[in-house]
């Protein structure tokens, strides 16, 4: 049996560094353990609700540097239609 092709893929991490929001002060920010930031860190998306994901939003546009765009839910995701679009946007790389 061979396996599905990811076509979604979790950015947390590249919109933390593009943003230079330190994984402690999320953490801080959110009432988390650094553990668990770095495990959202991760490429994998992890297993958020609504409610997390509003949180999560709300927690890096507060610490963003404020002369950027606000951080949105199409910066935190990126889906691919075919394994071509994902290999050629290089996001199994990210």
């Amino acid at each position: 049996m061979s396996e599905k092709p990811i076509l979604i893929t979790w950015k947390l991490k590249q919109v933390m560094t593009r943003h230079k929001i330190a994984a402690k002060d999320l953490a801080d920010k959110l009432g988390l353990s650094r553990n668990s930031v770095s495990h959202w860190r991760k490429p994998d998306m992890p297993k958020l609700n609504g409610e997390d994901l509003n949180n999560l939003l709300l927690a890096l546009n507060s610490l963003r540097r404020k002369e950027r765009k606000p951080i949105q839910l199409s910066d935190l995701l990126v889906f691919s239609y075919t394994l071509d679009e994902a290999e050629e946007a290089q996001i199994r790389d990210l």
